[in-house]
């Protein structure tokens, strides 16, 4: 998947601003993905602190972990097809999380920081379809 197919997908969502840093991205199924996500995060979490250790820390802590654990399994040149995402939450907040790119070409949202930051694991998944 190259990166104008992938801003292409991101583009029906937030048609104003779609960043990538990468030519080449990898779409792996959202099965794979998970278990990327279980294989690669902490062993220890740090806790959820309003302002300090919110969600967008968590997400680019949550992202760094991911893109080292590709970076250990992967071949090739090719990124992952993820990364975090900013959007105003339905209770007027801003919210940060991750999508991720399936192998349908599916656009999948994790939520990394669950319970105050306790319990990072990918849950309230929904998936859309591009």
């Amino acid at each position: 998947m190259s990166s104008s197919e992938a801003r292409s997908l991101l583009r029906e969502l937030s048609p104003n601003e779609v960043i990538l840093r990468d030519e080449k991205y990898r779409a792996i199924s959202l099965k794979d993905f998970n278990e990327l996500i279980m294989r690669s995060r902490p062993r220890t979490l740090e806790t959820y602190r309003k302002e300090i250790f919110d969600c967008d820390n968590a997400t680019v802590c949550f992202m760094a972990d991911i893109m080292r654990g590709w970076a250990n399994l992967s071949y090739g040149e090719e990124a992952l097809a993820f990364g975090y995402i900013s959007a105003v939450h339905p209770s007027g907040n801003m919210h940060a999380f991750i999508w991720q790119i399936d192998d349908q070409g599916s656009i999948n949202f994790i939520e990394p920081q669950t319970n105050g930051g306790i319990d990072w694991k990918p849950i309230g998944i929904t998936c859309i379809e591009a």
